[in-house]
């Protein structure tokens, strides 16, 4: 299927029935490149002229410690998500990451627009969606009832069982982020639409 031709499907599938995609769950621990996966995937949909919508993280190094970013994937915006905690506070019982409620109720905006998408990109679905529903969860579950060809969507490993109890009806399947193949495969599993 050419790409122009799959972009119009999910122009199709917005204004006509609600339908799913492939749902692709990255995994993999802390500062193993699951957002670089993302973007990598982004940039190569778009390069095809698929629609990308969705957000995607960035930790950025800043005179008060580490900022986490979100990339508005539509509009290209960036949100400061929030800062990660210093050391001493983390082994005192901190939280690892102070995160701005303001920024959550943006990124739950963004995700419940970011239908209908070739490409559906939210990274990440953590903690504060999955164990507590608030944060994003909202426009977590809204983005992936919507219509898209492909999601991926970033979950850290001890959550994927969360994740695939919270949402059995979207038959998820897992990719592992140290794969080695792993870009060339989600790339191909987005565009040519192969298996991940």
């Amino acid at each position: 299927m050419t790409p122009g031709a799959w972009s119009s499907s999910s122009l199709k599938a917005a204004a006509g029935a609600q339908s799913r995609g492939r749902l692709l769950v990255l995994t993999g621990e802390p500062g193993s490149g699951k957002s670089t996966r993302c973007r990598q995937v982004a940039r190569a949909a778009r390069e095809a002229a698929l629609v990308v919508h969705g957000v995607v993280g960035t930790d950025e190094t800043a005179a008060g410690g580490v900022e986490r970013w979100l990339e508005d994937l539509r509009s290209g915006e960036r949100i400061l998500l929030g800062r990660m905690a210093t050391p001493e506070a983390i082994a005192a019982g901190a939280p690892r990451w102070a995160l701005d409620d303001a920024a959550l109720e943006r990124c739950d905006a963004i995700l419940r627009a970011a239908c209908p998408a070739d490409l559906l990109v939210i990274d990440e679905v953590g903690p504060i969606e999955l164990l507590q529903q608030r944060g994003a969860a909202t426009g977590v579950r809204h983005a992936l009832t919507g219509p898209y060809d492909v999601a991926l969507v970033v979950v850290r490993p001890s959550l994927v069982p969360r994740f695939l109890e919270l949402f059995p009806e979207l038959s998820a399947e897992v990719v592992e982020v140290l794969d080695d193949s792993v870009f060339g495969r989600l790339a191909a599993a987005v565009i040519a639409r192969e298996p991940a």
